[in-house]
């Protein structure tokens, strides 16, 4: 059983860059739960806009992220709404982005 903190980093990891043991992690949590699947399939595109610097993506993201009526993102397109400039701001201008998964 994954803990809360391993089950976040599996799904904001790049797959390219999950151990073996990860990978089979994921693997069964996507099998296991469709919710879990939408979940790690937004988080990905998020974190591709993020990493690609692709802020014309913004928008309809944060609309399939609402749509999706995952509580968790629901609540963090809000925050991105409150501080939309300079969400896309981050998205536009080139900044390092070593941290991100």
């Amino acid at each position: 059983m994954l803990s809360p903190r391993e089950l976040r980093w599996i799904l904001a990891k790049k797959e390219e860059k999950l151990t073996p043991e990860e990978k089979q992690s994921l693997v069964k949590l996507l099998e296991h739960s469709r919710e879990i699947g939408h979940l790690y399939r937004l988080l990905q595109s998020f974190l591709h806009m993020l990493r690609e610097r692709k802020p014309e993506l913004l928008n309809g993201w944060m609309k399939e992220a609402r749509d999706s009526a995952i509580q968790e993102l629901v609540s963090f397109v809000n925050g991105i709404e409150r501080d939309y400039e300079a969400v896309r701001a981050g998205l536009t201008y080139a900044w390092n982005h070593d941290y991100v998964a």
